[in-house]
């Protein structure tokens, strides 16, 4: 079961150094070694059943890409209220956990890409710009 600690503060300091993004978020979150647990029962599992032989970064690419495909099949041509709840979380694991294992191919630290990837993107997209509109960054 994953460990979670609750109201974490993440300090943010952009490349210009211009702004300070503070992101309170007092829902929980999940602690690094739990990233870590998961990716190493990820191993374990591949490597019991001698897949790592498959798992190249394009093959995973491949299979993010085919599993986040399944999980949109689960909204398809239907209301979203009358989706599978149960379908949902298993192919959303599914890609979660090919994400993963892509990321521990290339030895990269999850949540290291997570924050910095978000970092970018509140540079992108800064809250008094971006606030209640669905727009791309270059059209703010």
């Amino acid at each position: 079961m994953l460990r979670h600690q609750a109201a974490k503060m993440i300090r943010f300091v952009s490349a210009a150094g211009e702004r300070i993004l503070v992101v309170l978020q007092n829902l929980y979150l999940v602690r690094m070694t739990d990233i870590q647990d998961i990716a190493q029962a990820l191993r374990e599992f591949s490597n019991a059943r001698d897949w790592d032989q498959f798992h190249n970064p394009k093959d995973l690419a491949l299979a993010i890409s085919i599993e986040a495909g399944e999980l949109l099949e689960q909204f398809l041509w239907k209301d979203p209220a009358d989706a599978d709840p149960d379908r949902i979380k298993q192919e959303l694991a599914d890609v979660f956990s090919f994400a993963i294992l892509l990321a521990n191919k290339y030895n990269w630290d999850v949540k290291k890409i997570v924050l910095d990837k978000l970092q970018e993107t509140e540079l992108k997209y800064p809250v008094e710009k971006a606030k209640g509109t669905a727009k791309k960054y270059n059209e703010l």
